[in-house]
């Protein structure tokens, strides 16, 4: 039963994060439009952005309003990582 549980709520996340405009897969993201950084920071927990290269100055002061873990490698001008912190 437990696993019935857990696949219907991968399934409902991947339903949530498309009509948020994130595809089913947010790591797999490589390119981030700011209305995707905003549906982002509204997502609770941890979030992995691990194709995600570079951010703009806008997404990343979108991001920046997510409470809670954020991991990513992608590189941002100095005042996008200003906003962040």
């Amino acid at each position: 039963m437990r696993c019935v549980a857990w696949i219907v709520a991968v399934a409902l996340y991947g339903l949530v994060a498309e009509a948020d405009g994130l595809p089913a897969k947010p790591n797999e993201i490589k390119t981030l439009t700011v209305e995707q950084a905003k549906a982002l920071a509204r997502q609770n927990g941890q979030v992995f952005l691990l194709s995600l290269t570079a951010v703009s100055d806008e997404a990343a002061e979108a991001l920046a309003r997510h409470d809670g873990p954020l991991f990513s490698q992608a590189s941002m001008s100095a005042e996008a990582a200003a906003s962040s912190r």
